[in-house]
Parts: C-alpha cells; sequence; structure tokens
C-alpha cells in the first residue's frame, strides 16, 4: 500500500541529464511508496524559448505557494515541498 502525499509536488524538469536522474530517483524510490500527484514545468531551453518564459514565471509561482502552503517538518531536512502538504524523511 502506498502512502498517500496531501496536494501535487511541483516538479521542475531541466536539461537532460537532470531528467534521467530524475526519472530514475522517481520511478525507484518515490513511485513504488508513495501516492504522488506532481505538478510538472518543462524549463528546458526548448519550452523557455517557446513560451516566452512564461513557464519560467508559472513555476516560481508554484514554488512561491506550495512554499506557503507547505507545513514545514521539525527538523527541516529530506522534505519534499508540494501544495498543500509535505512528505518529511527524518
Amino acid at each position: 500500500m502506498k502512502t498517500p502525499v496531501k496536494g501535487a509536488i511541483v516538479e521542475i524538469l531541466g536539461d537532460e541529464m537532470t531528467r534521467i536522474l530524475w526519472e530514475w530517483i522517481k520511478q525507484k524510490l518515490l513511485v513504488p511508496f508513495l501516492d504522488l500527484k506532481l505538478e510538472t514545468y518543462d524549463l528546458s531551453i526548448q519550452n523557455r524559448d517557446a513560451t516566452e518564459d512564461k513557464v519560467t514565471v508559472d513555476s516560481a509561482k508554484a514554488i512561491q505557494t506550495a512554499k506557503n502552503k507547505t507545513p514545514r517538518a521539525a527538523s527541516g531536512t529530506g522534505c519534499i515541498h508540494g501544495r498543500e502538504g509535505s512528505l518529511a524523511a527524518g
């Protein structure tokens, strides 16, 4: 049984190598154990150009909103911040 994560997690995609590493981490360490809702932003240069950097502004607003709505873990380490909730490891 997966642990539910309240709200959406803001996922920022960047260059190719970062995408490969993040996808591996997500598929091996998060998806099998957590019921995640991801709010994804593609910050590749192609998408930033195509959206005239609107995606950059939108992702920054999503991060700020998530940060403002996220309860902080007591230790402050190992947190995955998301909208309306958090998952704290440690």
